[in-house]
């Protein structure tokens, strides 16, 4: 006769609900920039044209991350300096699709390829190129209902030498 099993304690509530909150549990948050080490995040104002100046220690360099939602506020203009990779994470809503970037000015800020991953998010690299303004847009439309409105987002880019 096989003796019983001990019964297997239950796992704490308390690690259960630690584990969640470390991963994320599906949160997802608007566009945000990943500021380089050392650096402390600043408001930075809109450049007011092609002649305008960013405020000087404004501008990331090395690699920056952009992620965007759906129904999130549009993102605020960035500046960054040139050879700097900028990653993009446009995230998804369900039954839509990402274009491929597409920049206004690819010798400023040229869009690598477009991705996209299992949960509709798209993925992609721009490449500061030289010092202007380039505008980087994308445009989600629906699979299933081509009448349901588009969603666009819109990144004015600002590379400084």
């Amino acid at each position: 006769m096989r003796e019983p099993r001990p019964a297997v304690a239950a796992v704490p509530v308390a690690l259960i609900a630690v584990l969640l909150s470390l991963a994320g549990c599906g949160n997802h948050r608007p566009t945000r920039l990943t500021p380089p080490a050392g650096a402390t995040a600043a408001a930075q104002p809109p450049p007011s044209g092609p002649a305008s100046a960013p405020p000087a220690g404004g501008c990331r360099s090395g690699t920056t991350t952009l992620t965007w939602q759906p129904d999130s506020p549009p993102p605020t203009p960035i500046c960054v300096h040139t050879g700097t990779e900028i990653t993009v994470i446009l995230l998804g809503r369900i039954h839509y699709q990402w274009a491929p970037l597409t920049s206004s000015d690819p010798q400023v800020a040229a869009a690598g390829e477009t991705g996209q991953d299992q949960e509709g998010a798209a993925h992609s690299t721009i490449h500061a190129m030289r010092a202007g303004i380039a505008v980087v847009t994308a445009t989600a439309t629906s699979r299933t209902e081509p009448a349901d409105p588009a969603i666009t987002w819109r990144q004015s880019i600002t590379v400084t030498d």
